[in-house]
């Protein structure tokens, strides 16, 4: 929840509160606006900020289907969209590269934990083109 970026700044579409990590599960998804823009497909996205309470509400209510060939707008840049051609700016939204970016930054600093001192391996040539040591196989 603490990547959702605030909805603001966007033209046409008016502010909308922000999402905590501390909320209970049954105030996110199409309980809350952030979280429903991101989770609301892309095709639909301009209908779901003309009237974004009815738009939650006919999801709720089973009025609004939305299946798995429905595109999240999450993965999605804000604007760029093509309809024609949905894989252009696939996996570029905002939400993705937040997320991706604190991914990597955890993953080097777990690293960093798990292997406070560099890594020596006595690897001996065998065989050609194969190594060996006290570590793991190694190929060239």
């Amino acid at each position: 929840m603490r990547y959702i970026r605030p909805l603001k700044d966007i033209p046409g579409v008016e502010e909308v509160p922000s999402i905590h990590a501390s909320d209970s599960k049954e105030t996110r998804g199409f309980n809350h606006h952030a979280s429903a823009r991101l989770l609301c497909p892309r095709h639909l996205r301009d209908k779901f900020d003309a009237d974004r309470k009815a738009f939650c509400r006919d999801v709720q209510n089973g009025k609004r289907i939305i299946d798995h060939d429905d595109w999240p707008s999450f993965l999605y840049p804000e604007t760029g969209y093509n309809s024609e051609a949905i894989d252009e700016g696939l996996l570029r939204g905002p939400f993705l590269v937040s997320v991706s970016h604190s991914v990597i930054c955890i993953c080097i600093a777990n690293l960093y934990l798990v292997l406070p001192t560099p890594v020596h391996w006595s690897a001996h040539c065998h065989e050609g083109n194969r190594w060996q040591g006290s570590g793991p196989e190694v190929y060239r």
